[in-house]
């Protein structure tokens, strides 16, 4: 099946912020696409902490693998910090970007067998009565290491 993942990420993103603005704090997204040749299948990961989620990512992997499938689409609600001189952010690990130093933000991934990993990034603010979202911007390095196994590009 051919699909267009352009279009697809951009409904799939105005959905979430509809989200973000309904739950605000209380946001949570963990949400897959997997793209094989039959069709699209939607998959709503579930982890309480680094393991489980490394558990769950690994069981999404490996029925990529099984189905052939030519792409997954990943959207995670995570907190992001731009680094203020190169090599800043290298030693960061799981978990240590959070509310106290970082911007919340929705992360989606796009990777596959013989493509480029890519992933993109939209922040988001509260306000007292709103929701500020900020563009969703390619991000310049990228690598998507909780679909360990996947594709055979890890970065750009």
């Amino acid at each position: 099946m051919d699909v267009d993942l352009k279009p697809m990420i951009e409904r799939l993103v105005e959905r979430e912020k509809e989200y973000i603005r309904e739950d605000r704090e209380g946001y949570g997204c963990a949400m897959a696409v997997v793209v094989t040749p039959e069709g699209i299948h939607l998959d709503f990961p579930k982890f309480d902490d680094e393991v489980s989620k490394r558990a769950a990512y690994d069981h999404l992997v490996h029925f990529a693998k099984e189905k052939n499938a030519t792409a997954i689409v990943t959207f995670n609600n995570a907190w992001t910090r731009a680094a203020q001189y190169p090599g800043e952010l290298d030693d960061i690990a799981p978990g240590e970007i959070d509310a106290t130093n970082g911007t919340p933000c929705l992360l989606v991934t796009i990777s596959g067998p013989g493509m480029k990993s890519c992933a993109l990034e939209m922040e988001f603010e509260f306000l007292e009565r709103e929701v500020r979202f900020g563009t969703l911007e390619q991000l310049e390095s990228v690598d998507v290491n909780l679909l360990a196994g996947w594709s055979d590009i890890a970065g750009i």
